[in-house]
C-alpha cells in the first residue's frame, strides 16, 4: 500500500476525530470534512481520489447521515463507505448497511485490528472509469523559512521567474500567502486572491484563470493569498485542497510561499502534492537546527 493513501472522513465530532487521528496514526493520511455540505465532500473526493469514506452516524442525526451515505454511493458507486459510530447499535448499522454502507467501526475498538480492517478496505478497490486517470501531477513546490526572520518572499518570487524563464511555453502560478499590500515585492494590481478562490472553489476554470489571474510576464501568473493563512482549519482545509488540485491540473508547475508561521498547516494540507518542500536559512546555527 503507498504510503500516501488518503482516506476521507465525514465527521463532525471531535471526538470521534480524535481517536480516528490517534488509531490510524501514520498508516493513513486522513482527510476530515464537515458534514453540511454534501458538494464539498464530492470536490474533495476528486482532488484526494480516495475510495474509501468514512462517515459519522449517530441518532440524533440519522437521517442526515444516511442522506450522506447515499449520494455518496450513486454519486460514486465504486466508492467504500464506512460508517463510524461512537456507541454499538444493530439499527444504525442495519440502516447504514440498507443505504451502502460496507463496514462500521466503533468508537474505542482495538487499534490494530480498525488499522486492519482499513486496509483490507483500502486493498480491494471496486475500480471506476477513471481510475487510469488518477492524479500523479506533483507540480507543487512549497517554500518556506527556518525562521520568520528569513525574507521567503524574495525567494519564491524570483524562483518562480527564473522556472518561468527556464521554460518559456509552460505555465507557471506563483502563490504569495503572506502577501498583504501587493503579491511578493512585484508590481501586481490584481484584486483576485487566494481567499476569494476558497470561498468558491468551484468557479475555477480556464476563463477565470486568464482574466482574475495577474500575467507578471508570459507565462507566469501571479496570485495573492488575502487572508487565506487564518482558514487553514476545519473545513476550509478541504476547500484549500480542492483548489490547489484544481489549479494544478492548469499549470505546469505552481511555487507557493509558505512563509514561516503556518508553515505545518500548509504542509499538512498539501503535502501529499508537493514535489520539492524547500526550507530557507540563513547561515546560522539556531537557523539549521530549526530546519
Amino acid at each position: 500500500m503507498a504510503d500516501n493513501e488518503i482516506i476521507l472522513s465525514v465527521i463532525d465530532d471531535d471526538s470521534l476525530r480524535t481517536w480516528l487521528d490517534r488509531v490510524v496514526d501514520n498508516s493513513f493520511r486522513m482527510e476530515f470534512v464537515g458534514r453540511s455540505d454534501v458538494g464539498r465532500v464530492l470536490r474533495l473526493l476528486e482532488a484526494t481520489t480516495a475510495h474509501v469514506v468514512l462517515v459519522e452516524v449517530s441518532e440524533e442525526e440519522l437521517n442526515q447521515s444516511l442522506a450522506i451515505i447515499t449520494a455518496l454511493t450513486s454519486a460514486r458507486p465504486w466508492l467504500t463507505v464506512i460508517t463510524v459510530c461512537a456507541r454499538s447499535n444493530q439499527e444504525l448499522l442495519l440502516q447504514s448497511m440498507r443505504a451502502g454502507a460496507r463496514d462500521c467501526l466503533v468508537a474505542g475498538h482495538d487499534a490494530t485490528e480498525v488499522r486492519d480492517r482499513l486496509r483490507r478496505h483500502q486493498l480491494v478497490r471496486s475500480g471506476h472509469y477513471d481510475d487510469e486517470n488518477r492524479s500523479t501531477t506533483g507540480n507543487l513546490i512549497l517554500v518556506t523559512g527556518a525562521e520568520a526572520s528569513v525574507d521567503t518572499r524574495f525567494l519564491t518570487q524570483n524562483l518562480a521567474i527564473e522556472l518561468s524563464r527556464q521554460n518559456p511555453q509552460g505555465r507557471t502560478l506563483a502563490i504569495d500567502t503572506q502577501s498583504e499590500r501587493g503579491c511578493f515585492y512585484l508590481d501586481s494590481h490584481s484584486q483576485y486572491t487566494l481567499e476569494n478562490l476558497l470561498a468558491s472553489p468551484e468557479t475555477l476554470d480556464e476563463t477565470l484563470i486568464n482574466t482574475a489571474l495577474e500575467e507578471y510576464r508570459p507565462g507566469l501568473r501571479l496570485l495573492a493569498g488575502g487572508k487565506a493563512e487564518s482558514h487553514l482549519g476545519g473545513d476550509r482545509s478541504a476547500d484549500l485542497f480542492i483548489a490547489l488540485n484544481g489549479l494544478m491540473q492548469m499549470f505546469d508547475r505552481i511555487v507557493v510561499n509558505i512563509g514561516n508561521l503556518h508553515s505545518e498547516h500548509w504542509v499538512r494540507a498539501l503535502g501529499v502534492h508537493t514535489q520539492h518542500l524547500l526550507v530557507a536559512i540563513h547561515p546560522l546555527v539556531d537557523h539549521a537546527h530549526a530546519a
